[in-house]
């Protein structure tokens, strides 16, 4: 198994103090594609990634302080181990790898064996413990991506074939996964042991498109909506019941964090945008948060192979 040991990097506090009604900036280090957003309850951190610029951030709520770590693969999505309270799981476009953050050290512990021109995407770990993920093209195309799982033991399952760019992820109950195609502008309900879609959320002809999203207590699931600059709260027959607006016109994802877990976390993007001198464009790719009612599900945890594999 090939390891590699990166280097920490702590950002100078370049914090925004601007809100937006109860909407504030928590991280202003600007990222070209932030995704992927996971709140650790052991460290009392955020953890996300930048996609393309292949960087790896943790953000501590007590104290401020904020870091990044250079990538050597890019990664889309996390997951924490099951075990160690400083180990995550990343999924990047060549393994699923084992990030320590203590030490730096990164395992290359499971090999995806992805074709030429493709990378992955969204993840989640189901109920049934496997990391369920998506894979697209770097330059995404109609129906050219799919869905996967990997068990503990580094088994890859195909689940679903023809997703131009998957995303969401959001375990709706024990059976059912909540799958976008950002591409198609479309939300299904994929039941796990039949492989049967049906459309949950349709945006096509509108401008925006569902991207990443969380569960809550209740069941009601958040959703980004990129292009349309807001995170819209559905319930869980998908029926909208809320929206977050932002101060930027994409959204990319977003988790449930902090006390209780009565925050949410939502990460941004530039990717694409021109820079007009606009106050949208310099807020892009940062990270906002804001206070709720209502508090976010727990999340699952992965239990990989460690140094023995």
């Amino acid at each position: 198994m090939k390891s590699l040991i990166l280097e920490k990097t702590k950002i100078e506090n370049n914090s925004l103090n601007s809100t937006w009604e109860s909407l504030k900036v928590f991280s202003s280090s600007n990222c070209e594609l932030g995704e992927g957003p996971l709140w650790s309850a052991a460290t009392h951190s955020l953890f996300w990634v930048d996609i393309l610029s292949k960087r790896l951030y943790k953000k501590e709520v007590e104290t401020g302080d904020e870091f990044y770590w250079s990538l050597p693969v890019a990664a889309s999505s996390i997951a924490a181990d099951s075990i160690s309270k400083n180990s995550f799981w990343l999924l990047t476009e060549t393994h699923l790898c084992l990030f320590h953050v203590q030490s730096g050290k990164f395992d290359f512990v499971y090999p995806l064996n992805l074709e030429k021109g493709y990378r992955t995407n969204d993840g989640v770990v189901g109920p049934d413990g496997r990391y369920w993920f998506g894979t697209m093209l770097w330059s995404p195309k109609p129906g050219k991506g799919e869905i996967f799982s990997i068990g503990k033991m580094g088994d890859i399952r195909k689940e679903k074939s023809s997703v131009a760019i998957p995303n969401t992820f959001c375990w709706i109950n024990q059976n059912e996964l909540l799958v976008s195609d950002s591409l198609e502008q479309i939300c299904y309900r994929l039941d796990k042991s039949t492989r049967h879609s049906q459309v949950f959320i349709d945006k096509k002809g509108h401008q925006g498109t569902p991207d990443g999203g969380a569960i809550d207590r209740n069941g009601n699931i958040w959703v980004a909506v990129w292009g349309e600059g807001r995170v819209v709260c559905y319930n869980p027959d998908g029926v909208m019941k809320n929206e977050i607006k932002l101060p930027v016109s994409q959204p990319s994802s977003c988790c449930f964090g902090g006390k209780g877990l009565s925050t949410l976390f939502i990460t941004t993007a530039k990717e694409g945008l021109i820079d007009d001198g606009s106050q949208s464009y310099a807020l892009s790719g940062l990270v906002f948060m804001i206070n709720l009612d209502d508090t976010g599900a727990v999340v699952e945890t992965f239990d990989g192979l460690k140094d023995d594999c």
